[in-house]
């Protein structure tokens, strides 16, 4: 449970951190400033996505390429470090606590369940050994006809072969309660629109 939550961490301050780096270039490009924690939360997972599709074309999606993400995020905190001290200052001292206190819970809460064995039955069929050879060799030509639940070329697979950190000792996979973590608490931090009683549900960005 502990590795989970640190997992979660991880992947937080990298999708936070790669999306400073994306509202720099939306508003060098579309003069328009990403606003939420989480529109860049969200703009960090589609970029780091993104990334491990690219290098799955070329290489096994492993540690190697986590390093190299881990170092163009320390790269998008220096280079945006007030964009980033921004986002930081812009919720009040006692709402800030009140997040922090809901997100170590909800935290808590999926990381319990992450760190349990999967119950999916397909998990051990084929989703963890086709993550495994996207984080070992990259996109393999031909491999559906080994066997076709690996010819699915599933992006989402590619961004768990990134963040499985096997280096550890076994891969972890813990992308799925990330973005459950992600979703339970933007639901939960949002009942405010229930108080108001808003019916639009749009992002807001």
């Amino acid at each position: 449970m502990i590795v989970t939550c640190l997992c979660f961490f991880l992947m937080a301050g990298v999708f936070f951190a790669t999306g400073l780096m994306i509202n720099e270039l939306i508003i060098r490009v579309f003069h328009y400033r990403m606003k939420s924690p989480d529109a860049f939360v969200m703009a960090g997972i589609v970029f780091s996505t993104v990334y491990a599709e690219i290098i799955s074309l070329f290489f096994g999606v492993g540690s190697v390429a986590l390093v190299l993400l881990l170092l163009i995020s320390l790269l998008s905190v220096i280079l945006c470090r007030k964009e980033a001290k921004r986002i930081a200052a812009s919720l009040p001292c006692a709402k800030r606590t009140a997040m922090i206190l809901l997100l170590l819970a909800v935290t808590a809460v999926i990381s319990a369940i992450a760190s349990a064995e999967p119950l999916d039955y397909d998990t051990y069929l084929y989703h963890g050994q086709a993550i495994q050879w996207i984080e070992r060799y990259g996109t393999v030509k031909g491999l559906g006809n080994l066997h076709p639940r690996f010819g699915y070329n599933s992006a989402f697979m590619c961004l768990q072969a990134l963040f499985s950190m096997s280096f550890l000792g076994r891969s972890l996979h813990e992308v799925n309660g990330f973005i459950c973590t992600f979703m339970g608490f933007y639901a939960l931090a949002s009942h405010s629109a229930f108080c108001r009683k808003e019916r639009n549900t749009g992002a807001d960005l």
